[in-house]
């Protein structure tokens, strides 16, 4: 059996690429009929094949095979090679536009901090001296909006046993507590002793989340895309810095506090959470198809 194998006039025996096929159109993401990738069939004497550098810029010449000419694609992969026997190679090119920006939405399981927003009821009261019991605490509070099993903040000094201590904590109001008297807390004051002398506000803390939680939360995929480079994928889709609550040192965190206690602190959660805020639980950034790279930004509302 003999193979004839038709090439133009101008074309010396195969020794060049020619399009053997109609571009077929993938369907690579969530937008029905969207022309982005294509594949095209090319046929060449094997020993004139040389691979085609890639983000070489696709060219139909004078027949445009359906392939909108406003839009650039680069070739981003020759493969699916075929011996068509008598010295013929078959291959195809693949090409791609680089996409525009796109989002999905998936859920998502999030691990949230723990916060509280220290609020003052009116303002914060300064206590006197603490009283030790032999498995509690009790701080003169002279308002009475505290009750039992209110969580609440202490901040401030005080003197035990001739030597000062500086504290800012949260806990929860026991069952010592006694409105307009004193609130009762757990043994947690730093320090042995009979103490000297107060100076802890105390203050109820109504707002936030009194420990990590994880919840499963519908979560925002933006997808971002570049023509770049190893070497300049900083610069064209530069990383985005994902939610990791630290301490003043640096050292990851679970619960937010005040001041400059945590980065960011819980008023700033709080003001977050108030604008409806998104935080960002993830950024992977990746090749898609030959030297177009991805950037994937998992977006979740803050709460």
């Amino acid at each position: 059996m003999s193979v004839t194998y038709y090439k133009s006039a101008s074309q010396p025996a195969f020794s060049v690429a020619v399009t053997a096929s109609l571009p077929v159109w993938e369907r690579v993401l969530p937008e029905p009929n969207a022309k982005i990738v294509f594949r095209q069939t090319h046929q060449v004497a094997v020993s004139y094949y040389t691979p085609l550098t890639l983000n070489t810029v696709y060219s139909a010449g004078p027949v445009t095979y359906g392939v909108p000419a406003t839009t650039t694609y680069f070739l981003v992969a020759e493969d699916n090679f075929r011996d068509m026997s008598g010295g013929m190679l078959s291959f195809e090119r693949q090409w791609a536009a680089v996409p525009t920006t796109w989002f999905d939405r998936e859920d998502f399981p999030f691990n949230y901090p723990g916060y509280i927003v220290p609020i003052s009821i009116g303002t914060r009261y300064l206590s006197s001296a603490p009283t030790e019991w032999p498995t509690y605490y009790t701080i003169p509070y002279t308002p009475s909006n505290v009750s039992a099993g209110d969580r609440i903040y202490l901040d401030g000094s005080y003197t035990r046993n001739s030597i000062s201590y500086r504290v800012n904590l949260f806990t929860t109001a026991n069952d010592r507590t006694a409105g307009g008297l004193y609130v009762g807390v757990g043994k947690i004051l730093p320090g042995t002793g009979t103490f000297s002398s107060g100076g802890l506000w105390v203050r109820r803390a109504d707002q936030g989340r009194s420990q990590p939680e994880t919840i499963v939360i519908p979560s925002m995929l933006q997808n971002d895309y570049a023509l770049t480079s190893v070497t300049q994928i900083d610069v064209d889709l530069p990383a985005m810095a994902q939610f990791t609550p630290v301490d003043s040192i640096g050292n990851s965190v679970s619960y937010l506090s005040t001041g400059t206690a945590t980065a960011p602190n819980s008023s700033e959660y709080a003001t977050a959470i108030a604008t409806n805020s998104n935080l960002i639980a993830e950024c992977i950034r990746e090749r898609w198809l030959g030297n177009i790279y991805v950037r994937r930004i998992r977006l979740v509302p803050a709460q």
